[in-house]
């Protein structure tokens, strides 16, 4: 089959192409490190199957491709590949399901020990000849994890690690995901709640949703004001699960104590963007779940869904986002959950 990969990201730094061409794919690969919608209409061509990092793939690309018969997205959120289209004419989508857990949910800590440390302010302060008035401003209440709530939105297979890693920080940990039992959720250290009750309770609230219609826009100023004035928001799922107005105004006027962000609404985020000019908020770019050891997962499993695809074998159920005649599928059903992050 003629595989085409658009992004250098996912065909040598997670090694698709290198592990296709093992398996005897025919593969034509891109040169942007993260194509543009524009790129991906233009080199798709007689692809078979593409796989995609961040790049768009259009309705326009789909149709551009004739002979287009299978999407694999190698990440987990799927926003960027028009995926009505795709289901309108019969090209399965994949997906990574249950695939690179571990570094979203090791940002989520580290960020959070980050901001709560002032890792920025003293590191600047201790290079500014600041040591002794550092000490005496901050000895005995930086905060700690240790007993503080972690809340999860969206208890996936990230929120699931997240909450290990929460438990094993000392913290209480509550969850919101309106598809998962209480007894799954206790199963990983966690105790479900309503919204509003994660909202309020969370000293850091974690956003590890997919996006979706019903998740845009999830945090917004209702929300955030429900939230204690000393919380923080930690988001690395997608930027417009955040009303980054909302957020914006709550930052300024100490609604909330901080956040920390890797997505936004728009990317890159744009030079001009008044989150720049926050004190109060540790910007990344996208890289959360960035991790040598999570795109050498992601790799792989890409390399194998093409190959279990073109021999007409079993797919994970937890992969399929569009399912088609195509495809064998290796579970009888779908758990809404398995969309989560």
């Amino acid at each position: 089959m003629r595989v085409y990969i658009p992004d250098t990201e996912a065909s040598d730094r997670m090694r698709v192409r290198a592990q296709l061409e093992e398996r005897g794919f025919h593969v034509r690969v891109g040169t942007p490190f993260a194509a543009s919608a524009a790129e991906v209409l233009a080199e798709i061509r007689d692809a078979q199957v593409i796989c995609v990092a961040l790049g768009r793939v259009s309705e326009q690309a789909m149709d551009a491709a004739p002979d287009l018969k299978l999407v694999v997205k190698t990440g987990i959120g799927v926003d960027n590949i028009d995926v009505a289209a795709a289901r309108e004419r019969n090209i399965p989508v994949l997906r990574m399901g249950k695939v690179n857990s571990f570094g979203p949910a090791e940002w989520v800590i580290g960020a959070a020990i980050a901001h709560f440390r002032r890792f920025q302010q003293v590191d600047a302060g201790v290079r500014g000849g600041r040591w002794s008035e550092l000490r005496q401003v901050y000895s005995g209440l930086l905060p700690a994890l240790t007993g503080r709530t972690l809340g999860i939105a969206g208890l996936g297979s990230i929120g699931q690690y997240l909450a290990t890693l929460g438990t094993a920080h000392g913290m209480n940990v509550i969850a919101h995901d309106p598809y998962l039992s209480a007894d799954a959720a206790a199963a990983v250290g966690a105790r479900l709640v309503d919204r509003a009750e994660l909202f309020r309770e969370a000293d850091i609230l974690s956003l590890n949703m997919i996006l979706t219609e019903e998740t845009r826009h999830w945090v917004s100023t209702g929300e955030l004001a429900l939230m204690k004035p000393t919380a923080l928001l930690a988001n690395c799922s997608r930027g417009p699960i955040v009303d980054e107005d909302a957020l914006y105004v709550a930052l300024t006027n100490a609604v909330i104590e901080g956040a920390v962000l890797d997505v936004f609404e728009v990317e890159p985020l744009a030079d001009d963007s008044p989150l720049l000019t926050l004190s109060n908020v540790l910007l990344t770019p996208h890289l959360a779940g960035c991790t040598d050891h999570g795109y050498e997962e992601i790799g792989a499993v890409t390399a194998d869904l093409v190959e279990r695809f073109a021999q007409r074998r079993p797919i994970p159920r937890a992969s399929v986002v569009v399912e088609t005649s195509e495809l064998i599928v290796d579970e009888p059903s779908r758990r809404r959950h398995d969309v989560d992050q």
